[in-house]
């Protein structure tokens, strides 16, 4: 099983940005990925368009199941 945990934030034109965080621990806390979104809007790092908002955090949980693996 492997997880991706998914930052929304809002830009200055009102758009969508996401960052995507591979194997993110498995006891986050609401208030933990919030703060952690404010302080990464309030630190503007990031070029182009600014964050100014965050928006929602979601984690994505996927599974894999080999159905054929050849033998090499």
């Amino acid at each position: 099983m492997n997880q991706t945990l998914v930052l929304v934030f809002l830009d200055a034109e009102g758009k969508e940005r996401n960052i995507r965080i591979d194997d993110p621990k498995s006891d986050l806390e609401p208030t933990e990925v919030e703060t952690a979104m404010n302080s990464i809007v309030s630190k503007n790092i990031f070029a182009g368009s600014a964050f100014v908002s965050a928006a929602k955090a979601y984690i994505i949980t996927t599974t894999t199941e080999d159905i054929y693996d050849q033998a090499v």
